[in-house]
């Protein structure tokens, strides 16, 4: 799976911008399902606004408010430093890995906070999101902003019990999902 790790990887970035070695030592991260490294790694590329190929604190507090986590500007400082192993004042993918495994424990509440993150969006507490808000919620998450048929077509896409209505549940499973 190791080499699939590292495809994966190279789906997002080109070796001159994370290296055949840092994607091999990303790929061997210990402690962190198939599921969970792809979303990780499609995390910290969403993050990466400007595909360094590496987290700065700014890209770090943006993306971690994005999925609930209000912290301070000191507190997003803190976590860097915490992970930052060769102290060169930016998270590589190996060291984002690290702090997203020790974020997410055991791995049984990356739903639950994930939930959590999209309830904010939530702003009627409907339970339901609307093509509005899955376009902003994607945007904030880093992606290029989406139409609203593009919108309605990962609710149609994401509606498990295709009643129409695309609920917070229902958005999280398929956010997980890809």
């Amino acid at each position: 799976m190791s080499q699939d790790k590292v495809k994966l990887i190279r789906s997002y970035y080109e070796k001159d911008v994370i290296s055949d070695n840092d994607c091999n030592k990303a790929a061997k991260v210990k402690n962190i399902s198939d599921e969970m490294f792809k979303t990780v790694v499609e995390v910290f590329s969403q993050i990466d606004t400007n595909k360094s190929g590496s987290i700065d604190v700014d890209e770090l507090e943006k993306g971690l408010r994005c999925v609930g986590l209000n912290l301070t500007r000191a507190k997003y400082q803190e976590k860097l430093e915490k992970f930052d192993i060769d102290k060169n004042g930016i998270l590589d993918l190996v060291e984002f890995c690290q702090l997203c495994q020790d974020a997410m424990g055991d791995g049984n509440n990356t739903k639950e906070a994930l939930v959590n993150a999209l309830n904010k969006f939530d702003t009627k507490k409907t339970g339901f999101l609307t093509d509005d808000q899955v376009i902003k919620i994607l945007s904030e998450m880093g992606n290029e902003k989406i139409s609203k048929e593009e919108a309605k077509e990962i609710i149609i896409e994401a509606d498990e019990n295709k009643d129409g209505k695309l609920s917070i549940d229902e958005f999280a499973n398929f956010l997980l999902k890809k």
